[in-house]
């Protein structure tokens, strides 16, 4: 489990271990749960780079669990997801 201060904005990057000639066709970024002054991802955050996702994420409730999850496609057709437990802290940044 990682720990985010409600109040940090963290750059969260997720390395992927592909097979050899596989690329990120497509990433995309989930919190769960989804609620107003949750932890979120900021919009148009997203970014590929090789084999790394990444996403800035920011917001959360004091002592809220969240699941963010990153989900992926390759273009050898698989779909692949790593998921992250976030708990909110009182301390600014603990990743």
């Amino acid at each position: 489990m990682e720990i985010k201060g409600a109040a940090a904005v963290l750059d969260w990057p997720i390395e992927w271990d592909l097979a050899p000639n596989e690329d990120i066709s497509s990433s995309t970024w989930l919190v769960s749960p989804s609620e107003p002054g949750g932890l979120e991802v900021v919009p148009g955050s997203e970014a590929v780079t090789g084999f790394v996702t990444s996403c800035l994420v920011q917001g959360g409730i004091f002592r809220r669990v969240y699941v963010l999850t990153n989900r992926v496609a390759t273009n050898q057709g698989r779909t692949l997801e790593q998921t992250v437990t976030v708990r909110i802290g009182n301390s600014e940044v603990t990743q």
